[in-house]
């Protein structure tokens, strides 16, 4: 019998190495990242690349006039394109002032409300300017003592938003206020003396604020939805009533991040005029890449404008797919229908597996599954191979259907550069060749007489874990199957019968790029 019948690859972790700025060394006024804290990339190339990709695949604006945007903190990776959503909005406008309302969680906060007024924040781009006039008019009108903060902290609840605000505004003067309170009487006198301190003024407000947490990897959407809906139609009270409510359901940890920041934006709005709500955007951080997190927490990108015009659009604009399927056991994977996909439609898959490789590569950032029919066709799973020159150098997968398969695809695509062993270059992009295959049925291998040679794939799945195998197809015909998975276990350090319970055969249509032609 020949040795190495199949190829496969396990997990590694990909090192990654961050290079700080001489600037961001020495000011103090810095904002620094250490690398479990990293947000966005500290290269300024890279950001700008981040944010033009983003920026190019966000939701179109949709108004000429918005006063107000709700979008997500947290790394780019999974927070950058909803956010992206939001600030495409707010991309071709001017405004004299931009206030950032968001919280802290990195250390213990004052209550009420703490202005933060640093000498400046220093991003990639360059050094966002502090402003100190809007500060000093709110101090001088506020009936309660207002807190100030001249040393910056790490407030990584508002960190991500700093590239993006100074590419799009770089000479725009930010306040960043955060709010740590959320009793909805003191959140309204405050929105209100805010609204007469702008009033008249072309000002932008800024909520950084994540939504429904919840454990076992559920579906964030329905909640959120009833959360977004009372935004749009409540006043505080009754936003503050709605969270309160939530809070009682046992599998939310957590309703909104950024409670207060929402009624304060919300009281200043609704002194200002009558605001128009568009819900742009919303996805589930589950949702983007593969794992075992034990949360899942909701991201939605809102706008908000004052425009007489604006018509009622909050309806499930651009998001993405989400099953109600979840969490399927891969017993009832086989259940699931399959229908072979068509030229197009596989084209489709190879360039989102490109661009998921390409986007991380150049970005550190991954795009979203949607806005296409294919991203959402029924399937049993997925994998997703890297080869250079024929070689093969990473191959990953997944059985279950609990993700879209555009989703599954993107994570999938996400797994393999990490699988890779060292950090994939701009140069090393031109060699990778990408193969996709979609699973059209999967099950549990119990009798060699389930697996056939030249055909099927093996899984072999154990503690969360999985190591996908495909055949050579020089198999000699009298090879023994029951040698062949032996030595399979023995690979793996596993008992010599481990097939019979931690095993499943699939089968797939696997497709390429030199081969897939649009």
């Amino acid at each position: 019998m020949k040795k190495c019948i199949f190829v496969y690859a396990v997990s590694l972790l990909c090192l990654v190495t961050v290079r700080l700025t001489f600037a961001e060394l020495m000011n103090p006024f810095a904002i620094q990242q250490t690398v479990s804290e990293q947000q966005y990339p500290l290269d300024s190339r890279m950001v700008l690349q981040a944010i033009n990709g983003l920026l190019a695949d966000a939701v179109p604006s949709m108004t000429q006039k918005p006063v107000m945007i709700i979008a997500p903190h947290g790394k780019w990776m999974y927070a950058g394109q909803i956010m992206a959503d939001a600030y495409k909005q707010v991309a071709n406008q001017q405004y004299d002032h931009i206030i950032l309302l968001g919280i802290n969680q990195n250390t213990t906060p004052q209550n009420g409300f703490t202005l933060m007024l640093p000498n400046g924040l220093i991003t990639p781009l360059g050094i966002i300017e502090i402003d100190q006039q809007l500060a000093n008019q709110l101090i001088q009108s506020s009936k309660h003592p207002l807190n100030t903060d001249t040393v910056t902290r790490k407030v990584s609840m508002m960190d991500s938003h700093l590239p993006l605000i100074k590419f799009l505004f770089p000479n725009t003067p930010v306040l960043p206020i955060l709010v740590n309170e959320t009793t909805p009487e003191l959140c309204s006198e405050f929105g209100k003396n805010l609204a007469k301190v702008i009033q008249n003024q072309h000002v932008l407000i800024i909520v950084s604020s994540l939504f429904a947490q919840l454990s076992n990897n559920a579906d964030t959407y329905p909640i959120d939805k009833i959360l977004l809906t009372s935004i749009d139609h409540d006043e505080p009270h009754g936003i503050h009533n709605v969270i309160q409510q939530q809070k009682t359901n046992s599998t939310i940890s957590m309703c909104v991040s950024n409670e207060g920041g929402i009624l304060v934006g919300m009281s200043a709005l609704k002194s200002m005029g009558v605001p128009c709500m568009t819900w742009l955007s919303y996805v589930n951080k589950s949702d983007i890449v593969l794992g075992n997190s034990p949360m899942s927490v909701g991201q939605a990108a809102v706008m908000f404008t004052l425009d007489t015009a604006c018509e009622k659009k909050s309806k499930d604009i651009a998001v993405a797919p989400h099953y109600a399927s979840h969490n399927l056991s891969i017993e009832q994977v086989e259940k699931q229908p399959y229908k072979s996909l068509n030229q197009n439609e596989q084209h489709e898959l190879l360039a989102f597996a490109r661009k998921s490789l390409t986007q991380y590569t150049l970005s550190q950032t991954l795009p979203l599954a949607r806005f296409s029919d294919v991203f959402t066709r029924n399937h049993n799973g997925a994998i997703v191979i890297l080869r250079t020159k024929g070689e093969l150098i990473a191959l990953v997968g997944h059985l279950g259907n609990e993700k879209s398969l555009g989703q599954l695809i993107g994570a999938l695509t996400h797994q393999a550069i990490r699988q890779f062993g060292k950090p994939i270059m701009a140069n090393d992009l031109k060699t990778i060749e990408i193969e996709v295959g979609v699973i059209r049925s999967s099950k549990q291998l119990t009798n060699t007489k389930d697996f056939k040679l030249n055909r099927d794939g093996l899984a072999f799945i154990q503690d969360n874990r999985s190591v996908f195998f495909i055949p050579k197809t020089d198999i000699e015909k009298n090879d023994s199957k029951k040698d062949i998975l032996k030595e399979l276990c023995e690979s793996l350090a596993q008992p010599s019968d481990c097939w019979k319970k931690q095993t499943y055969v699939f089968q797939a249509d696997i497709f390429k790029e030199t081969t897939i032609k649009p």
